[in-house]
């Protein structure tokens, strides 16, 4: 059930009012996406009080799913063009945007403000004219509710990346440095706002990805450790959008895992918690695959499917 479709949203089964529970509303509220559903009726619930409203004779029916329809988006995104501080966001670049992800929790790049670093300077010498956004942890738009309950892990997340970011700063030149945008920390629907203007990404594989790979039809490079790259579930991540774009994997030859740090000091417990499954980029190899990469998917003269066309020659770097 498409509960975007207009016709459904407008259209409850015998006209009864659809009383709706929400735990999160990490982009925007549903009532605001939802305006023009009057007999919709909206109430937050957190997610560890949801038992204590069982009782007799209430049925409760779990709604969403796991595919991003076009629907949704369509929707999402007319009512971002309602909001007066999201429209600087949506407007063109007016050259080609870049985006680069940057993670510090698990599965990460052990080298990585190295790796981003000779990537900036790589495609920026590659591409010439460009606009390079170093995207981090974004802010769901009810974190103040997840703060005042005690958890500033999102607050921490995105500290951490843009410690990262700052990192990258002062290792590129200044000629590339006038080129990055941070955005770390952002909201997300500003990030989703951003990122409608990209034409190319490197992102980690996980929801850093999913952030580009499923709101746009934009083509990337995705990276991760040596499980997840001899995986290659380029086509199950594709999958959970309509109309998905699939992403091209590093090839698992250019990173070398790192042995879990298990028993190592951290400053927190979650730290020791997350810290397992990172790689290291083999850097030079890698900005090489990912350069050749960008340099056809943003000539304009190439189509987008081309990326599909050329997985012959991407498999001689595997």
């Amino acid at each position: 059930m498409d509960l975007f479709r207009p016709s459904l949203a407008r259209s409850p089964a015998g006209g009864a009012p659809l009383h709706l529970i929400v735990t999160r509303e990490p982009i925007v509220p549903l009532a605001a996406l939802f305006g023009d559903c009057p007999h919709w009726r909206f109430e937050h619930c957190f997610e560890h009080l949801l038992e204590a409203r069982n009782a007799p004779d209430i049925l409760f029916v779990p709604i969403g799913g796991k595919r991003v329809t076009q629907s949704a988006l369509g929707r999402l995104y007319a009512h971002f063009e309602t909001l007066p501080d999201l429209r600087p966001l949506l407007a063109p670049p007016g050259r080609p945007r870049l985006w680069i992800s940057i993670r510090t929790r698990n599965r990460t790049v052990q080298n990585q403000a190295e790796f981003i670093a000779a990537l900036a300077q790589a495609l920026a010498a590659r591409l010439g004219d460009c606009e390079i956004v170093l995207d981090g942890h974004s802010l769901p738009a009810d974190n103040d509710g997840i703060v005042a309950l005690g958890d500033r892990s999102n607050l921490d997340i995105a500290a951490a990346d843009r410690a990262v970011a700052q990192d990258v700063l002062r290792r590129v030149a200044p000629s590339v440095r006038r080129r990055l945008r941070l955005a770390v920390g952002l909201q997300t629907r500003e990030s989703l706002a951003l990122v409608r203007g990209c034409a190319f990404y490197v992102c980690h594989h996980g929801t850093v990805q999913h952030k580009v790979g499923w709101f746009t039809a934009v083509p990337g490079v995705v990276h991760s450790n040596e499980e997840v790259l001899r995986a290659n579930p380029a086509q199950s991540v594709a999958a959970h959008v309509e109309g998905g774009t699939l992403p091209v994997y590093l090839p698992p030859a250019l990173v070398t895992n790192v042995a879990n740090a298990a028993g190592t000091a951290e400053r927190t417990a979650l730290e020791a918690e997350l810290r397992h499954d990172n790689y290291y980029i083999d850097v030079p190899s890698a900005c090489a695959f990912i350069t050749d990469v960008s340099a056809a998917v943003c000539s304009p003269s190439t189509p987008r499917t081309l990326l599909v066309a050329l997985r012959g020659w991407l498999a001689r770097w595997r």
